[in-house]
């Protein structure tokens, strides 16, 4: 692992790319006994959850892809932190001894 922390430097933070586990989730459509669908969600590490209550397979898909969508858009939200200033730069500040 790099050395992320230099003398006199402001970071205080561990950058790191965090992943939502939700993005390696299953996805099972099924038909139920009432002729309804539903889904099986299995996310890794994590016991199955049912989502239930779609008259159609075409809705349950529907709702499948904006889940995705979902997950990806909160990861795409994170700030970058990467791009910020690098405060090492930054002008020195006289002080007062």
């Amino acid at each position: 692992m790099p050395h992320l922390v230099e003398e006199n430097c402001w970071y205080h933070i561990f950058l790191m790319n965090i992943k939502n586990r939700n993005s390696d989730a299953t996805f099972r459509i099924f038909c139920r006994d009432d002729a309804s669908f539903a889904i099986e969600v299995e996310v890794p590490d994590s016991p199955p959850t049912i989502v239930s209550s779609f008259d159609t397979a075409q809705a349950a898909e529907l709702w499948i892809e904006a889940f995705k969508k979902r997950v990806e858009e909160s990861h795409t939200r994170r700030p970058n932190f990467r791009n910020r200033p690098n405060f090492r730069d930054r002008p020195k500040v006289a002080t007062e001894a």
